[in-house]
């Protein structure tokens, strides 16, 4: 019986496959925002280059480019805004670890600006929102706590609601 012959050499058998990078042009804002979360929060404190080569690192790019570059500078300046990365003096850590670290005021905030004036079923408001805030899910203390966000931004006219939908208000 013929002996079968591998094609493939030793060395490239052991090489583990490689995931292909996304078009950088079709990544989802808040999709960054959840690996700039979780870059930065292994990370603890990082400065901000190092950032921006480990956030390219982990969306698989083995070099940042110059639109790479442009584009990380403009999430990681989001994050900021958003309030999920602080900024002391190019150092970029974590605004709030967990849901709990926000106060209602500022879940409002990211509610609000999640949903605009669309309409949304609250429940994928909620989702809507964890995501801006960078959490890839709204598991039950984020859901609860965007509840009571919910309900405190109906009190104060923040948000309108027909039935099961919520806005933003037109006054908002």
């Amino acid at each position: 019986m013929p002996r079968k012959i591998s094609r493939v050499s030793p060395a490239a058998k052991k090489q583990p496959a490689t995931k292909k990078p996304k078009n950088f042009s079709k990544i989802d804002l808040n999709e960054l925002m959840a690996v700039i979360r979780r870059v930065v929060g292994k990370a603890g404190e990082i400065g901000r280059e190092e950032a921006l080569r480990r956030v390219a690192e982990a969306l698989n790019y083995g070099r940042v480019g110059a639109n790479i570059r442009h584009t990380l500078r403009h999430a990681l300046r989001n994050a900021v805004l958003r309030k999920v990365l602080t900024n002391d003096g190019g150092v970029l850590s974590l605004y709030a670890r967990s849901i709990e670290g926000y106060s209602r005021d500022e879940l409002k905030g990211a509610l609000l600006k999640a949903v605009g004036r669309t309409w949304w079923v609250r429940e994928e408001a909620i989702q809507a929102a964890a995501r801006y805030l960078g959490f890839r899910r709204a598991k039950a203390r984020i859901r609860s706590a965007f509840k009571s966000a919910i309900n405190g931004a109906l009190r104060q006219e923040l948000l309108e609601k027909d039935g099961n939908w919520i806005r933003r208000a037109r006054n908002s």
